[in-house]
């Protein structure tokens, strides 16, 4: 068993503690919160112990999840990986260029895994019909969520897990990003629209908004006499097929076989250690996808200075 712990500026989730403690894979250890922010009654229903210092954290363990990451927890993460801890992202966020390098070569020199979380990959409805993807002329996926959601993140980060699927589905190299955004409420965009054109001519459209009535995530995908769509957030999938036109046939709900996302994750993580196994998702593809929203940004950046 590896020995796990927790780090970041928020609480663990209570599922995400329980997948730690029953699958057998790892020992969790405690809790480090870097600003010291959290009083430990916060996690006493957790049964979680505090560690009071990042040393006493990182001689404790030989893994980390990292709950709801940071930009500003940067250096941290510099700091364990050189500390030779392997790193599990619960979420993928926007590194720039240059802290993307540090983290894959500083990673690479310990020898150690970085995985960043893709519940997307893992969804059962997403798993359902993936091999049912053959290169889709048009993927179309719309994420919103609430201002008072308590996991409200960037929009860009949001969109990361939107875009590591479009990659994956198109199976082609990227052409050209196209974005536009708007700050309705916030000091970054609300609201982001994206359009992003592979080579092999597959398009897809990706939006995103933090203020919508309702939290959401659907992605359909669209090829020739055929239409896929994917309910993230309801585990569902429907899927359409024609065969000529006079027949033009009708959706059917796809089988879902339930799973638990976060074990399956953290199963992953833990073969990408012990195993040198190949995570669903590469870190080298998350890199690419973070690369992209990185361009989403910047063209979005580019639009205001030019107004």
């Amino acid at each position: 068993m590896l020995k796990i712990g927790f780090f970041g500026m928020q609480n663990p989730k209570a599922e995400q503690v329980d997948a730690l403690r029953e699958q057998g894979l790892f020992s969790l250890t405690g809790f480090y919160c870097p600003d010291n922010l959290l009083p430990a009654i916060e996690l006493s229903h957790l049964g979680l112990h505090l560690f009071d210092s990042f040393n006493e954290f990182c001689e404790n363990v030989e893994a980390v999840f990292i709950t709801s990451p940071s930009l500003k927890l940067f250096d941290f993460y510099m700091q364990m990986l050189k500390k030779t801890k392997h790193l599990f992202f619960e979420n993928p966020i926007t590194f720039s260029r240059e802290q993307s390098t540090a983290l894959i070569e500083t990673a690479s020199e310990a020898g150690v895994v970085i995985h960043f979380g893709h519940q997307n990959q893992v969804n059962p409805a997403y798993v359902a019909i993936k091999n049912s993807l053959h290169r889709p002329a048009l993927i179309i996926t719309q994420t919103t969520t609430s201002p008072v959601d308590k996991d409200n993140r960037e929009v860009i980060d949001l969109l990361i897990n939107d875009i590591v699927i479009a990659m994956l589905a198109a199976d082609s190299e990227i052409k050209r990003v196209h974005a536009s955004g708007v700050k309705v409420m916030g000091s970054t965009p609300d609201v982001i629209q994206a359009k992003i054109e592979f080579i092999n001519g597959t398009v897809a459209s990706l939006s995103g908004s933090r203020i919508s009535a309702e939290k959401s995530h659907q992605t359909g995908f669209f090829g020739h006499n055929s239409h896929i769509s994917v309910d993230f957030l309801n585990v569902q999938a429907k899927m359409l097929t024609t065969t000529s036109a006079k027949n033009r046939g009708r959706f059917k709900d796809v089988m879902v076989e339930p799973e638990n996302m976060i074990v399956k994750e953290l199963a992953n993580f833990y073969n990408s250690i012990i195993h040198k196994t190949e995570p669903e998702v590469s870190v080298y593809a998350s890199f690419k996808a973070i690369e992209v929203a990185r361009q989403i940004v910047e063209k979005i950046t580019a639009s205001y200075q030019v107004k």
